[in-house]
């Protein structure tokens, strides 16, 4: 078994050498400042915004069980175009349908889903 003194000395050099403390406190200075009725959806929008910042590219987050999915991009008009079209809803339903339903052929499943919501 791990000594304490050497759980604790590998997880503030963890801390040291990510920047945890600093990603979690803006994002709490941002749920302050918001004041958000979705604390949650809040910061997780907060940290895809993080990641679109690093990225050139869109950026997806999603709960476990789907109940909330951030779509984001770092061209404000793609943004734009990917929120007026409902994309994080859409993802979110799938997300929430295969969380549920667990298939084996989990591509198989998104493009037959995808068709039923075509259809409708």
């Amino acid at each position: 078994m791990e000594k304490p003194e050497n759980i604790v000395k590998d997880v503030e050099n963890y801390l040291r050498t990510t920047n945890v403390d600093k990603v979690v406190k803006e994002m709490v200075v941002s749920v302050l400042h918001n004041k958000p009725a979705s604390v949650e959806q809040h910061m997780l929008k907060h940290l895809v915004g993080k990641v679109k910042q690093s990225s050139e590219e869109a950026a997806v987050a999603t709960a476990e069980d789907g109940s909330g999915v951030a779509v984001v991009h770092p061209d404000e008009g793609t943004q734009a175009y990917l929120a007026s079209k409902g994309v994080a809803d859409i993802l979110a339903s799938i997300v929430q349908r295969l969380a549920a339903e667990r298939p084996e052929d989990v591509p198989g499943f998104i493009a037959s889903y995808a068709r039923h919501l075509h259809q409708h």
